[in-house]
């Protein structure tokens, strides 16, 4: 007997509809099996993959070169083919902790083809924003960052961003080299007790310190490595608690803040308190808190008032920051 008579038609037509599809799903096992696009859901047996490799102007929040980075790779022109729609934030990865690095796609297999005879424009940033290889990260390329919060090289790490731009390459020569620089801003702050003006070395240990007046929220565009402060200013900003602080030296202290470049035309405000005394300065840094630039200030705490004493302002790669006096407040 016919079984079949007596199934709806409706049946047989999604068992046939099954069974079609069979082909096709053992097809794809093979395609993805192949060293091949995996972002293709067909093989492209002539692809050649790309070969990233960069190297990082100055060093990074970690004071070193690369850290065992992750990147994030973007295609921004393909003449002849759609990889601007399929790479659009490709992940990569380097071992390297020194100042040039080879990088592999972080998914296997799932880096960035050539298929045509084409040049190929590329830009790069860091740290990676995790996310579909085929969607700009955040909003359409713009991230949104807070520096509020960084106590620790690793923190100040993931708000280090960096980027590249302009890089070409093609499938006959696929080698993209990335030079990589910084978007953000450095201050470093150095502080001290003078043991000769009435403190003891000891001292800066109870010393409670802010550096008040800056924006801490904006964003970042990975499209175009530009910046944006938005927000309002901290005016009660711990140093001890939100900033880098190198393991102290007698009478020393050392701050590091990875901040968003933003314009700060009145200064900035150092406030210490030691012993239930007030001291501050007005008036550090004032002008432009530039991108790339890592600014250096010196400051002295004596007794009769916190004393300016020198700044740098530098290609992070380093700037010379200035220097100035404070008073005791009453």
């Amino acid at each position: 007997m016919d079984g079949t008579k007596n199934r709806p038609e409706s049946n047989i037509s999604n068992m046939k509809k099954y069974i079609s599809l069979l082909p096709a799903a053992a097809f794809l096992c093979i395609a993805v099996s192949c060293v091949l696009d995996p972002i293709y859901d067909f093989p492209h047996p002539g692809a050649v993959p790309a070969q990233i490799s960069a190297e990082l102007v100055g060093t990074k929040a970690v004071e070193t070169l690369w850290n065992k980075d992750k990147i994030g790779v973007i295609v921004t022109e393909s003449p002849s083919s759609d990889l601007t729609e399929r790479y659009r934030n490709v992940g990569y990865v380097t071992a390297s902790t020194g100042a040039a690095a080879e990088f592999t796609a972080s998914v296997n297999r799932g880096g960035i083809y050539f298929r045509n005879d084409e040049t190929v424009k590329f830009s790069a940033y860091a740290p990676y924003c995790e996310g579909d290889a085929t969607l700009y990260p955040g909003n359409d390329g713009e991230i949104a960052v807070s520096t509020l919060t960084q106590p620790d090289a690793a923190t100040a790490e993931k708000v280090d961003y960096l980027f590249a731009a302009e890089a070409t390459a093609s499938k006959a020569a696929p080698a993209v080299k990335f030079a990589f620089s910084h978007i953000m801003s450095r201050i470093i702050l150095n502080v001290k007790v003078s043991t000769a003006d009435g403190f003891d070395a000891a001292d800066i240990d109870k010393g409670i310190f802010e550096l008040n007046g800056l924006v801490h929220e904006g964003t970042v565009n990975v499209l175009t490595g530009k910046t944006a402060a938005s927000g309002q200013a901290s005016f009660a900003w711990s140093l001890g608690a939100n900033a880098q602080k190198s393991a102290p030296t007698a009478g020393k202290h050392r701050y590091v803040a990875v901040v968003l470049p933003q314009s700060v035309p009145n200064g900035l405000i150092l406030k210490a308190v030691i012993d239930g005394q007030t001291f501050s300065i007005g008036g550090v840094l004032a002008g432009e808190l530039e991108a790339g630039k890592s600014y250096t200030y010196d400051a002295t705490l004596k007794r009769t008032g916190l004393e300016f004493t020198g700044s740098t302002i530098l290609p992070w790669d380093p700037v010379d920051g200035g220097s100035g006096d404070a008073t005791m407040e009453p």
